[in-house]
């Protein structure tokens, strides 16, 4: 069983995005995995499954926030049961 998955340079491979996506899905059957990524072509394939849970972040003034969230509102995702 595959326990640690590490890309790096992932702008060079572009063009396996889709097949790098399957495979963390395929990985994702067997325990929970965390993917942050500023490569759309692999966010957008990782959405298309069913189980994906995306938070997007947004950078204003300095601060890393969840997109659509103020201050005061309770998170917009929640852990799976």
């Amino acid at each position: 069983m595959l326990t640690t998955l590490a890309v790096a340079n992932y702008r060079s491979i572009n063009h396996l995005l889709p097949a790098l996506a399957r495979l963390i899905i395929r990985v994702s059957e067997q325990c929970q995995v965390w993917v942050v990524s500023h490569a759309r072509r692999l966010v957008v394939a990782l959405e298309q499954d069913a189980t994906c849970n995306s938070i997007v972040l947004e950078k204003v003034l300095g601060q890393t926030r969840v997109a659509g969230q103020g201050m005061l509102d309770e998170p917009a995702w929640h852990w799976p049961e």
